[in-house]
């Protein structure tokens, strides 16, 4: 009876110390998101056909096919924009090239949760929040 609880109770030692907890990759910002929403003090239109492209280091904004606004960009975090209060967020540091035809904002601040991203230009202060969707 011993000689065949042994090997079973290894086999069951074995089985546990592979069960440890996986951690999952961070969600990576690279590929093709769409946009989806646009939350804005401002007057109401119709969503623009617009998408943006991130690479590991640069990203293309899009206005239909035409590249609108392209660049270097670098995950960061900074202040909060609106509130003096010390807080920051994940942010992306935009440094435009000489090609992109309209600037935006350099830095806005972001989040990605699994498929949807949310970049947020200032919304405290008014200014737009945008949702993507991703498409690659």
């Amino acid at each position: 009876m011993r000689q065949f609880l042994t090997p079973v109770l290894a086999v069951a030692l074995l089985g546990m110390a592979s069960c440890q907890k996986k951690t999952a990759p961070a969600p990576s910002l690279e590929g093709t998101w769409r946009l989806t929403n646009r939350q804005c003090e401002c007057a109401p239109t119709p969503l623009p056909d617009e998408t943006v492209t991130f690479t590991p280091t640069q990203f293309t904004f899009y206005g239909g096919s035409r590249a609108l606004r392209l660049g270097q960009y670098l995950l960061t975090t900074a202040a909060v924009r609106c509130f003096n209060n010390g807080t920051t967020a994940p942010t992306l540091q935009f440094t435009y090239s000489a090609a992109s035809s309209s600037l935006g904002p350099a830095t806005v601040q972001y989040n990605l949760d699994g498929n949807t991203l949310t970049l947020d230009y200032g919304g405290p202060c008014d200014a737009p929040v945008d949702t993507y969707e991703r498409l690659q």
